[in-house]
């Protein structure tokens, strides 16, 4: 978005298919960590700008590196866009589910979903 001149939005939501038992997902899914630390050693660098602490919910991830990403090009087109806190805790609570769904392990995840949730 930072390198376009104009956006469209869709007010029909589109998807993305994935397969629960294919890649590093289900790894993570069952608590593994080395996906992670082969990116980084340090775990922060996956929620370090976004209030959940946690580098195992999906949607976490993403927004952290929109705002990684907005802060890097700061005066480009991406300052026009926000993640809405509402839009955030609902991506963040369908990741915990659909992990949950699929066999994860996401006791704490949820945890520290609720704890930000009630702070809001």
């Amino acid at each position: 978005m930072n390198y376009v001149d104009s956006v469209t939005q869709i007010d029909s939501s589109l998807s993305i298919f994935g397969a629960a038992s294919l890649g590093n997902a289900a790894m993570v899914r069952k608590g593994d960590k080395r996906f992670f630390e082969d990116i980084s050693k340090d775990e922060a660098y996956f929620y370090s700008h976004v209030p959940i602490k946690s580098c195992a919910i999906c949607a976490n991830g993403i927004v952290n590196d929109y705002i990684k990403l907005k802060e890097l090009l700061k005066g480009g087109r991406l300052d026009k866009f926000t993640v809405s806190q509402r839009t955030y805790i609902t991506a963040c609570f369908t990741s915990i589910i659909q992990s949950s769904a699929y066999g994860g392990i996401v006791k704490n995840e949820l945890i520290l979903w609720k704890e930000y949730f009630y702070t809001q």
